[in-house]
């Protein structure tokens, strides 16, 4: 367990001087959910340090008692681990929180991949059937309706036991955190301002809702890949793990080069992390262990198609809070 402010979580830590890489749960899953991945990393032979936790009330880790957000939870496991720099990679609702850390404290994200993510003041519709659908089911206390809704909506390519495990985990934490989880701050309007090389993925599978926030968070970001799966959904880390494998590699061979190379000339860190950024696919596979990406390919579950972000259609109407922060941020994984 780790200490956080006023409680504790359940954490995972491979050890080893690798690179240190943190995964950030959607609010839609727990830590399970990188299990795959983890064992691929693994395969490259100590090359990474992979950094795994429950949110409070999820999984192994207790309920909380107190208020508290997911940045400050964040921050604390990497203060635990005595991490300065790391790979961050988000998921959903996780990569709103990867955002906050790499604009609150960008020293402290090394590279970011955020995976179908959302922003806490990102302008959802709230026509969207889906918010409709959750609110009455949260507030009727239906976990099963909430699983139907989940799977249905976040497992399009398929309802097999492992999403099904990850969908069922989530709304028992959702009724075990209740109100206590509050928003993040405000990362939507400020992506401009990320400096780290950063990639964003989604599956081509993803829900309409979600692909427009991955699309709209890419454009904004300077310098952001944008990486679209074939066949995957949104539980991308369980549909194609072998692809974020793949992308952990190659844009942790970027951030090693920026580094270099900012620490050479530190008042260019801006222009050499978009230029670099924008190339970070072909430089990353020119210099990445070839071996290891290699044996990462052969089980590759789809094929993506590689575009620059794109901002893909007018601002949605404003937010409302409905039944609060935690229960806002719920709703859209």
């Amino acid at each position: 367990m780790i200490p956080v402010p006023a409680g504790e979580i359940w954490a995972q830590d491979t050890g080893g001087d690798g690179t240190p890489v943190v995964l950030v749960n959607a609010n839609w899953s727990t830590a399970e959910i990188w299990s795959p991945l983890i064992g691929l990393l693994g395969l490259l032979g100590g090359r990474f340090r992979v950094i795994r936790y429950d949110d409070r009330g999820y999984g192994r880790s207790p309920a909380p008692s107190v208020p508290f957000t997911r940045l400050a939870d964040l921050r604390a496991v990497l203060d635990h681990t005595a991490v300065t720099a790391a790979v961050v990679v988000g998921h959903s609702g996780g990569g709103g929180t990867s955002l906050g850390l790499a604009l609150s404290e960008p020293q402290r994200v090394a590279s970011l991949i955020l995976i179908a993510p959302g922003a806490p003041d990102y302008p959802w519709p709230q026509d969207d059937p889906y918010l409709g659908e959750f609110v009455r089911l949260f507030t009727a206390g239906d976990r099963e309706g909430l699983v139907s809704l989940g799977l249905k909506t976040w497992a399009a390519a398929g309802d097999d036991a492992p999403a099904a495990a990850e969908i069922s985990a989530a709304v028992s934490g959702f009724f075990t955190v209740g109100e206590l989880e509050q928003q993040g701050p405000p990362a939507y309007q400020r992506l401009g301002e990320v400096r780290a090389p950063a990639v964003v993925i989604r599956g081509d599978r993803e829900y309409p809702m979600v692909a427009d926030s991955s699309d709209r968070i890419a454009s904004r970001i300077p310098g952001c890949r944008h990486l679209v799966i074939a066949g995957a959904d949104h539980l991308l880390p369980l549909r194609a793990p072998d692809r974020l494998a793949e992308i952990i590699t190659g844009l942790t061979c970027l951030a090693d080069g920026l580094a270099k190379l900012c620490g050479k000339l530190p008042q260019s860190r801006p222009i050499v992390a978009s230029s670099l950024t924008w190339g970070w696919n072909a430089w990353a596979h020119r210099r990445a262990d070839r071996s290891g990406l290699r044996q990462l390919r052969r089980n590759r579950l789809g094929a993506g198609v590689l575009r620059p972000g794109a901002d893909r259609g007018p601002s949605a109407a404003p937010d409302g809070r409905g039944l609060g922060s935690r229960h806002h941020a719920l709703r859209h994984g």
